[in-house]
């Protein structure tokens, strides 16, 4: 490890993943007391927090084996969690957009096995077209959704409309070079060596992403329930 890659691990260390799940309690109990947040959007920050603290120990743990594509893959994910941080805490109302795409991503996954069923078969699962309908009405009577469809927010355009449109493709097009099986992370499978300031570059910025993303967390989340200062979460 270089310099740089030892203070960008020793940097994370100190919000993950003590801090983030500190942070979490803090969130909990504050809004169990205050309630200021609706129970939705209590649970999405949490899982925000959540899904941050795991990405950014499977950072490390990526960079530390060499495994360069698995490395590119979180270091993607990282970023992908990084504009929907922003794009829900712009307001409660991307925040309900973004949660309410949970319907539209299952119905989405419904959709597709229905596609693998018929390609293999060359007929519909009867239990899942059921569950279909099912789903549209669940949407419609829970989220408000009228037509449910696989419609839901693309990161790339949450991006745009953060004015980061153009640090989001560059960045995930570099990630996505060994995120995906292409011809270069293919034919750079076993060049560990040569691959080992790509590897470098990732964690730096996957680390970067997950710091930036925890702390702009946790200035909402004080903005709303300033902490006592014996809770080391500031």
């Amino acid at each position: 490890m270089s310099q740089e890659s030892d203070k960008a691990l020793a940097d994370l260390h100190q919000l993950f993943p003590i801090r983030a799940r500190l942070l979490t309690t803090h969130l909990k109990e504050a809004n169990g007391r205050l309630k200021k947040f609706e129970e939705w959007r209590e649970r999405q920050i949490v899982n925000f927090i959540e899904m941050l603290a795991l990405n950014a120990a499977d950072l490390e743990r990526a960079y530390v084996e060499n495994r360069t594509s698995t490395l590119a893959y979180t270091a993607r994910n990282l970023l992908e969690l990084s504009i929907w941080v922003d794009y829900c805490n712009l307001s409660n109302t991307h925040a309900k957009a973004f949660w309410d795409d949970v319907a539209r991503d299952l119905f989405g996954l419904s959709k597709a096995i229905q596609a693998i069923a018929v390609q293999e078969t060359g007929a519909e699962i009867a239990v899942l077209t059921k569950a279909q309908d099912r789903m549209t009405k669940f949407a419609n009577a829970k989220f408000g959704i009228k037509n449910l469809a696989d419609d839901f927010k693309r990161v790339a355009k949450a991006a745009e409309e953060l004015g980061r449109e153009k640090s989001f493709v560059a960045r995930n097009k570099a990630f996505s070079k060994f995120a995906h099986p292409t011809a270069w992370a293919v034919n750079s499978v076993l060049s560990g060596d040569a691959d080992k300031d790509i590897r470098e570059m990732f964690l730096l910025d996957g680390v970067e992403l997950a710091m930036n993303s925890i702390i702009r967390t946790r200035k909402f989340i004080l903005e709303h329930f300033p902490a006592p200062p014996n809770i080391p979460i500031s």
